[in-house]
């Protein structure tokens, strides 16, 4: 006769610290999927808001980018970096952020062309003419350059971010925050009022948004003689259609 028989077993009760800890479990996993799953749906990026939007689509309206207005961003940069106050449009912010990335800036509005025939096989070898070849980006997120608008006195800023999850999959999804400049410590820097990934509103969750926020930030950098003039700026501020860079000891003009 056995000494143990496999059905007089006590039946196994899981301690209340384990269900807790596994219903903890389960809400984190299940919130991380949402966010997740908001996060890649797609955004439509406009000029400006149709008449009559759809309920069921976010939109991202796209600063302006036109080189004719923007024609004196490279004596502004100079002046900026010498330690002089400018003020800038989304225009010139557009076309100096296009420039650096080596991006093609759009040109003024030219006549409409009836549209020429092309090889698909061709468009299919190679690259469209001024696209960019894509970077096989090495992080999780590997931010891409940024688009500016100014509207109702506040910064809107969009950052394609490409989204590598470990070589399985990638996409580019949107970053949009909009915000002021605010002076932490001894520096300006930009708090996002407004903070959405994809169609995920970032600013509902403070703690993740905040965490998500800080890691972008943390791999966006700007050109090292951009952020020391940035870093000895009096005051940073927007009125109307354009952003005040004031330096703190104004240099005269030459």
């Amino acid at each position: 006769m056995a000494l143990f028989s496999i059905n007089s077993r006590t039946p196994y009760e899981p301690s209340w610290a384990e269900i807790v800890l596994g219903a903890l479990l389960s809400l984190i996993l299940g919130a991380f999927v949402a966010i997740l799953y908001l996060a890649v749906q797609p955004v439509e990026c406009v000029a400006e808001m149709p008449a009559e939007p759809d309920e069921k689509v976010q939109y991202f309206v796209q600063g302006k980018c036109v080189l004719e207005n923007a024609r004196n961003w490279e004596a502004k940069q100079a002046d900026f970096v010498a330690g002089r106050s400018v003020v800038v449009s989304e225009d010139e912010l557009n076309v100096a952020v296009a420039a650096l990335a080596g991006q093609p800036i759009q040109p003024a509005a030219a006549p409409a062309k009836a549209p020429q025939k092309k090889d698909p096989k061709a468009d299919s070898a190679k690259p469209a003419e001024g696209e960019a070849a894509p970077l096989p980006p090495a992080d999780l997120l590997t931010p891409q350059p940024a688009n500016f608008r100014i509207v109702d006195g506040k910064l809107q800023v969009g950052l394609p971010v490409i989204l590598n999850m470990y070589d399985l999959a990638q996409t580019t999804i949107l970053v949009q925050a909009t915000g002021v400049f605010q002076k932490v410590g001894e520096r300006f820097v930009f708090v996002p009022e407004n903070f959405s990934i994809g169609t995920c509103p970032m600013h509902d969750l403070p703690k993740v948004g905040d965490l998500v926020w800080d890691q972008l930030k943390a791999k966006v950098v700007f050109p090292e003689e951009l952020q020391g003039a940035w870093d000895k700026l009096a005051d940073v501020k927007i009125e109307g259609n354009a952003l005040h860079l004031i330096a703190a000891a104004p240099v005269p003009a030459q």
